[in-house]
């Protein structure tokens, strides 16, 4: 059986620039969350006469205490929302996680969050703002972290995509162990770019036997290691980048 590869580039991004931006990139190289407004229409309205986002509740009455200029969805039950220019996210069933008095929020999950106050990049935990102690990593830069091989590539998501694909398709060898075993499936690494573009961190979120988990990390090291740092706020900043890649026996 000859064996057969296809690669994804995922840069988690629930929040860009203060507005959510959900794309899908063909040919499954850079994915972006997906945006479902059904989420939005079935959670919040837009009452004119106070010309707000107001939150309705599945079962019960409109909360008019939970109201908002604009609403963004995030993940399911799960909002970025703005008042007078301040950002916060609001949680059916646990109301505002993170109270709507940051300037900017580049990422929320459950277990994390990233968000400016007063010029400074921290996290909100347990009701606090907690500043960063060292350079913070952004999951939502204004500009993404790109290998330098296909940086010539950046002015259409085709080109580059060709060119990241291509980097991998060619490059990623399945091992003989594996061939003989018939072991497939995804593959799932988290990339730490740091400021001057060098991969400092990666960290095998999903592997698989025979080999193929050394043969990624192999294919990180020699291959996915010479990136352009992502640029936020117009310097270079750490970035996270998800590779995945499927490992297929045709």
């Amino acid at each position: 059986m000859a064996p057969a590869t296809s690669a994804t580039l995922r840069r988690y991004e629930p929040l860009k620039n203060n507005k959510m931006r959900h794309k899908i990139l063909l040919l499954t190289i850079l994915i972006f969350g997906l945006y479902n407004s059904n989420c939005i229409a079935q959670e919040f309205i837009f009452v004119k006469k106070i010309n707000k986002h107001v939150f309705k509740p599945k079962k019960g009455k409109i909360e008019n205490q939970y109201s908002f200029d604009s609403v963004e969805y995030i993940t399911s039950g799960t909002w970025m929302v703005k008042n007078d220019g301040l950002y916060g996210v609001f949680k059916d069933g646990e109301n505002l996680v993170i109270p709507t008095n940051f300037e900017k929020i580049d990422y929320y999950t459950d277990k994390s969050n990233l968000v400016k106050l007063n010029g400074v990049w921290g996290t909100y935990r347990n009701e606090e703002f907690i500043q960063e102690s060292t350079d913070p990593i952004f999951r939502n830069p204004d500009h993404i972290a790109h290998l330098i091989k296909c940086s010539s590539d950046i002015g259409t998501n085709k080109s580059f995509e060709d060119c990241l694909l291509n980097e991998i398709y060619t490059n990623i060898i399945y091992p003989k162990e594996a061939i003989d075993n018939k072991i497939e499936g995804m593959m799932i690494a988290e990339l730490i770019i740091d400021t001057i573009g060098n991969v400092s961190s990666v960290q095998i979120l999903r592997g698989l036997e025979g080999g193929l988990t050394a043969e990624l990390k192999r294919l990180i090291r020699d291959k996915l290691n010479n990136w352009k740092p992502a640029i936020n706020e117009r310097k270079a900043v750490r970035s996270r980048i998800i590779v995945a890649v499927r490992m297929k026996l045709n």
